[in-house]
């Protein structure tokens, strides 16, 4: 069956929908569940007589139900089926052979076993170093006036997948225009925060190979030197967790803390802390060999 493949940063969803509207069944593929959202509210919006039913509450029964019958309706019944993926192969061939309904599968998930049966569209994520592009097209999707220098703090800041810049622009789109800056601003550092709090936590699980993989992954310096820096000062608190004492109630990342401390010893922190000061360093400097530093760390590490 014939496969068309479409890359979300040429994507336009109302000539997406027209195509699927257009065949009797279709598959759709989506690398995002919120393209998808989009797509299914959009139909439902436009066309009245398409329902939305989860591949979850599909039986045998329910195919028997709703396959071919002349009756008042059996013309105007439409289904979009979301997680699509969830069909088994019988399913999918009595709805072949039976279902007189027009009908749309989707999901995010693989749906190979639905396009060896119908045609259907891919819609692709980017590659990361097309992660401007997306900046740009959600920039113009949400109707938001950005200029380079915060495209070029977003593309530094953000994890590199199509979910995090969507929920990032969604959210920067409830601003008021006289809050954008402020606004902007407190959007980027909790989107970095939140980031660096995952790093952390991999470091208090001792998980010393999986952290430095993920550090691999930063393509900038500005980011890795924020990174790095945070996770200094985290691994301070680690080494000494003293100031905790005169608290009364730890909260969740306090209690991390005291958990990490009994996971290391003294030299090992006083490693690790030598080494995320090195790179921090290096990347403050522009010197690439912080990105040779990460390089050779999580190879050494084998946890």
């Amino acid at each position: 069956m014939s496969i068309e493949k479409i890359d979300l940063i040429n994507l336009d969803i109302d000539n997406l929908i027209i195509k699927s509207l257009s065949e009797e069944k279709v598959v759709v593929h989506f690398c995002s569940p919120f393209i998808q959202n989009l797509f299914q509210s959009l139909i439902i919006t436009r066309e009245s007589s398409y329902r939305i039913i989860s591949a979850q509450d599909i039986t045998d029964k329910w195919i028997e139900e709703n396959s071919t019958q002349i009756d008042l309706f059996s013309s105007t019944r439409a289904y979009i089926i979301t997680e699509a993926a969830k069909l088994s192969k019988s399913q999918i061939d009595k709805i072949e052979q039976d279902f007189s309904s027009r009908l749309i599968f989707c999901d995010e998930k693989k749906l190979d076993k639905l396009f060896a049966v119908f045609s259907g569209i891919r819609v692709v994520a980017p590659a990361f170093w097309q992660f401007r592009e997306l900046s740009l097209y959600f920039k113009k999707f949400f109707k938001l006036q950005l200029d380079s220098k915060k495209l070029n703090i977003i593309d530094e800041s953000l994890e590199k997948t199509v979910d995090v810049y969507w929920t990032f622009f969604e959210q920067l789109s409830l601003f008021a225009s006289e809050e954008m800056e402020e606004g902007f601003s407190e959007l980027i550092e909790s989107y970095v925060m939140l980031d660096n709090f995952k790093l952390a936590n991999l470091l208090n699980r001792k998980s010393l190979k999986q952290l430095f993989d993920e550090l691999c992954h930063f393509k900038d310096l500005r980011s890795l030197e924020v990174a790095c820096s945070f996770l200094s000062g985290h691994l301070i608190k680690v080494l000494d967790p003293s100031f905790l004492d005169r608290k009364s109630k730890l909260n969740k990342y306090e209690k991390e803390i005291i958990s990490a401390r009994r996971k290391y010893n003294d030299k090992q922190l006083v490693g690790l802390l030598s080494l995320l000061k090195r790179i921090s360093f290096l990347s403050r400097s522009q010197k690439k060999e912080a990105f040779i530093e990460v390089m050779k760390a999580s190879q050494k590490f084998t946890n």
